[in-house]
């Protein structure tokens, strides 16, 4: 008799369990474009922004329905390149300028969400802290150009690289805020995007000036970026 009624006690209180689901787990895919702002740049060759496609996993705790706690590690490329068609006078040369750099990207965030049917509409904002995990590079490269006036001779392709690990901050904090929406079809799965925008709190490299063309130029750089995320998440 004990046993049968510790059995039907116990069904609301583990139903309830299971119905409210407070952590929830994802994976997605960042499409962002390297917003820096500041100057880093191969002589006057600014750089150009490039879009990249990186990835991430996430963890969200709901404090409250409309509240929770979401903590993200994501993989992050921060190239910037550029690509121009310049040389002397009579001559042609195709030149290409990188800089390769990538980190490990962990914002911490609150987000308020309002729910309407199975959709929800969310914004977040929160700090993160990111680790170099590349040294930043910079390579500048052309390829053999043929002088078209007197001498009329080739000039041999070149390629310089700088290591630029020394001038960059190993560690750096920023801050993070997004908007999103996310449609639940079902009490587990739910599928989101997102826009966020990523600033620095502080100068990310110290200033260096460019000597010759193939030095680096680099004065109040800052790592900011404009995001857009793909995901998935998964009610435990």
């Amino acid at each position: 008799m004990k046993k049968a009624l510790l059995i039907v006690f116990s069904i609301p209180i583990v139903s309830f369990a299971q119905e409210k689901k407070t952590l929830e787990i994802g994976a997605h895919l960042n499409f962002h474009s390297n917003n820096h702002s500041g100057i880093l740049q191969f002589g006057n060759n600014e750089k150009q922004n490039v879009l990249f496609t990186d990835a991430g996993i996430s963890l969200q705790y709901y404090l409250k329905d409309n509240l929770s706690l979401v903590g993200e590690v994501n993989y992050k490329i921060l190239d910037a390149e550029r690509k121009s068609l310049d040389g002397l006078i009579g001559s042609s040369i195709n030149v290409k300028e990188t800089f390769t750099s990538s980190v490990i990207e962990i914002p911490l965030m609150a987000r308020y969400h309002y729910h309407f049917d199975n959709w929800k509409i969310f914004g977040n904002l929160g700090p993160t802290i990111n680790f170099h995990i590349k040294s930043p590079e910079a390579t500048y490269s052309y390829d053999d150009y043929e002088i078209m006036m007197p001498p009329f001779e080739t000039v041999p392709g070149a390629t310089f690289t700088e290591d630029l690990d020394d001038n960059f901050s190993t560690v750096y904090l920023g801050y993070v805020a997004g908007v999103g929406i996310a449609y639940q079809w079902n009490t587990r799965w739910a599928a989101n995007i997102e826009y966020r925008i990523f600033q620095s709190f502080g100068k990310n490299a110290k200033n260096k000036e460019g000597m010759y063309n193939e030095k680096v130029q680099i004065q109040d750089f800052k790592y900011n970026a404009n995001q857009f995320t793909i995901g998935v998440s998964f009610k435990l």
